[in-house]
């Protein structure tokens, strides 16, 4: 085996618990190298101090999510994200927006918990987004201004922006957080949500988002012609307000 596939070998090694051996092509002597390496010290102190830092670089990614769970949940969330060789990512938002999307799986549908999680998901995409909508700006002109009836046909293509999320609250969202932080009662489940829209430039990156926006937004799963938004009555002065601050995306290639 070349010499990369071995040091690739190793890496897994270390990534998995002991006892695992992960399954690549090895030779005899390679593979009887691997098991006399695999109960030794050096491995097991390597492996543990690499598990500590992916379990460090999740938690920092989930923080606030994490902190509003029980201890027990928390372990278990971050034991199997990190068993899924979690925690690898160097960069902060890709780390987040997998860890956070891998937990709200787990929790209920419907609660404060799954909200707040989608919360700290759909804040840090924005504040990426912005950051990238600053640099694009100091280039040439502005690829997200949009008027439809004078800069693009009906067969453009519309689609939720990159950076965007719509979260649903079972409360006002103001006394979720400070129920959380045990400054407050957490409220009682809404039979109605309150829906929140975040964007790239969206001052303080959310706002209410209206009955019609929401509607958008859910039939914008895949997307779709210019054209069928319009056909569903939806204004193109709405279409222009979310495209501006970064909630859809339109592309001419559709």
């Amino acid at each position: 085996m070349a010499l990369a596939d071995f040091q690739a070998a190793l890496g897994r090694l270390v990534q998995v618990a002991p006892g695992a051996t992960p399954h690549i092509d090895l030779s005899s002597a390679e593979q009887a190298s691997l098991e006399r390496l695999e109960p030794s010290a050096g491995l097991r102190l390597t492996a543990a101090v690499q598990r500590s830092w992916c379990e460090g670089r999740a938690a920092r990614a989930a923080r606030l999510t994490l902190s509003a769970l029980p201890i027990a949940d928390r372990q278990r969330l971050l034991a199997r994200w990190i068993g899924r060789s979690g925690g690898t990512s160097s960069f902060f938002a890709a780390e987040a927006e997998a860890f956070l999307t891998f937990i709200e799986r787990h929790l209920p549908a419907r609660s404060h918990i799954r909200a707040l999680c989608q919360l700290e998901r759909a804040t840090i995409r924005a504040g990426d987004g912005a950051a990238e909508r600053e640099q694009a700006r100091a280039g040439p002109a502005d690829a997200w201004a949009f008027h439809p009836s004078e800069r693009l046909s009906a067969t453009a293509g519309v689609g939720r922006g990159r950076y965007a999320d719509l979260v649903e609250f079972w409360a006002d969202p103001s006394m979720l957080i400070p129920a959380f932080y045990g400054e407050a009662e957490l409220p009682p489940v809404a039979s109605a949500a309150t829906p929140m829209l975040f964007a790239p430039d969206i001052e303080g990156y959310c706002r209410p988002a209206s009955a019609e926006e929401v509607a958008l937004w859910r039939c914008l799963a895949e997307p779709v012609s210019l054209a069928a938004v319009l056909t569903r009555g939806v204004s193109p002065s709405t279409i222009r307000t979310l495209v501006r601050e970064g909630a859809l995306r339109l592309s001419t290639n559709y």
